[in-house]
């Protein structure tokens, strides 16, 4: 089964999240970029990403020359902001259908109240099967043997996918 994770991160928590997956499974990877850039010190980031989510923004990002059709799961990574995921989320999955697609979900938060934002990830995507979620609290930060080991859980969660998904194509060949 072929994996991308595609994520959106300002302060780093995020990135450091996705480079950690990429340890440890095989997954292609995709950053979103906005070609705006947002502040990323002091109450004006809060207030312009706040505001971005709840009018359901969707930023021009940079191109990308990856083709979500050649993916059977997409893992989906994310800051959470306003309870919300970040708006580069909600241009990629404006672009791309994820709905029978196998997705799994990344939130990375300040304050580990991550579960509205998976539950609008979801539905932005389509309501996908969602396989695995994890969700982490400043994680760059804050690390900790706790979330290495939620990382790993969660990256095994997607390996066995991995393993059915394989499985189920040899029984069928």
């Amino acid at each position: 089964m072929k994996t991308l994770l595609v994520y959106y991160s300002l302060e780093g928590n995020t990135d450091w999240v996705a480079r950690k997956i990429a340890e440890e499974i095989d997954t292609d990877i995709l950053r979103l970029i906005p070609k705006k850039k947002r502040p990323m010190i002091g109450p004006l980031k809060f207030i312009i990403g706040g505001k971005s989510v709840i009018f359901r923004e969707k930023p021009k990002l940079e191109e990308y020359d990856i083709s979500v059709e050649d993916y059977d799961c997409v893992i989906l990574a994310t800051p959470v902001w306003a309870s919300g995921f970040a708006p580069a989320l909600r241009t990629f999955l404006a672009e791309n259908d994820l709905s029978q697609k196998r997705v799994a979900i990344v939130a990375c938060s300040g304050s580990g109240n991550a579960k509205k934002c998976m539950l609008k990830l979801r539905k932005a995507a389509g309501n996908p099967r969602v396989s695995a979620t994890l969700s982490l609290v400043n994680p760059r930060k804050k690390q900790s043997m706790e979330n290495e080991e939620k990382i790993l859980d969660f990256c095994g969660k997607i390996g066995l996918l991995k393993m059915k998904a394989r499985d189920q194509k040899d029984g069928m060949a």
